[in-house]
């Protein structure tokens, strides 16, 4: 391995299998680690190894819904680059059209996300839903779609990478997600709100921590309060209000220059480290999926 020929190794982390395989099953050469925390930690399987903090020189997490329960703790939120969302131009289009971009798996995606659809068809006869991603329940959510009779009244789109072109055509943003989904900084609500387009978010931790109700989007309590918040977005009230402080939100919260000077302040900070060897030593050194999986559910 060249690691050690490196001034720093940043492991980007989610509690995944085969990053908890690599560290039992190997011995790193010297050098200087930072593990960055893409979940959210609240509930499990989306925790973080504990041993990783006895093994890094730094963990930082990516939000401060994670902070209760590693608290102190480093945190540099996660973004990308805003710059084609915000100058996304919306274009005319029949119906009203309401998007999910994401994972379609019930990991991510609400269960009775279609139910929530099927409520929607009742009461707005032109709506229309384009549902952006893929996943291990789609064609659950295909089946469930065509089980109410509103199959027709979606535009199953895969993975696309011109997701923007979905957000120019769109009138809000529908992303009710599980209460135990693992997501933290939630990159596809900066870039959505970036465009202007208004979100509708249920009251789980990690959305009602970037989106505040009634003032840059909607933050339901209940899948039944959906209806009312889509219906006011539906009838324009206070959509321009609220598309305006979706922008300005977006622009405070997803800055990549923020992001980047936090990082240097972090490797400026770690580089001054002695790098060393890193090592994860526990009973499951030689097995592999199931058991070093179960040593990093720690109480779990």
């Amino acid at each position: 391995s060249k690691i050690n020929t490196y001034d720093i190794v940043v492991l980007h982390y989610w509690n995944f299998p085969l990053i908890h395989a690599f560290f039992i099953q190997n011995k790193l050469p010297p050098c200087r680690l930072v593990v960055w925390n893409h979940s959210s930690c609240l509930y499990a399987p989306y925790n973080i190894y504990k041993k990783l903090f006895d093994v890094s020189d730094r963990v930082v997490f990516t939000s401060s819904i994670s902070e209760p329960l590693y608290s102190p703790s480093l945190k540099i939120w996660s973004t990308g680059d805003m710059t084609k969302f915000k100058n996304i131009k919306f274009k005319n289009h029949k119906g009203f059209n309401i998007l999910y971009i994401g994972t379609l798996d019930y990991s991510k995606i609400h269960y009775n996300y279609i139910d929530v659809c099927k409520v929607i068809v009742d009461n707005i006869k032109d709506a229309k839903f384009i549902m952006c991603g893929s996943g291990d329940s789609e064609q659950d959510i295909k089946d469930r779609a065509m089980k109410y009779g509103i199959y027709d009244k979606f535009t199953f789109t895969g993975i696309v990478d011109n997701v923007e072109d979905y957000v120019s055509m769109s009138d809000v943003f529908l992303y009710i997600l599980s209460p135990t989904q693992f997501g933290t900084c939630e990159q596809i609500l900066g870039e959505t709100m970036a465009s202007g387009l208004i979100p509708i978010v249920l009251n789980n931790t990690c959305e009602s921590n970037i989106v505040k109700n009634n003032y840059n989007g909607k933050v339901v309590c209940c899948l039944e309060d959906c209806i009312m918040s889509i219906m006011d977005i539906y009838n324009k009230k206070d959509v321009e209000y609220l598309s305006r402080n979706a922008k300005k939100v977006s622009n405070l919260l997803y800055d990549t220059n923020h992001m980047i000077n936090s990082w240097n302040a972090v490797f400026s900070d770690v580089v001054k480290f002695t790098k060393k060897e890193r090592f994860i030593d526990c009973e499951y050194k030689y097995s592999l999926g199931m058991n070093s999986f179960l040593e990093s559910m720690d109480k779990y």
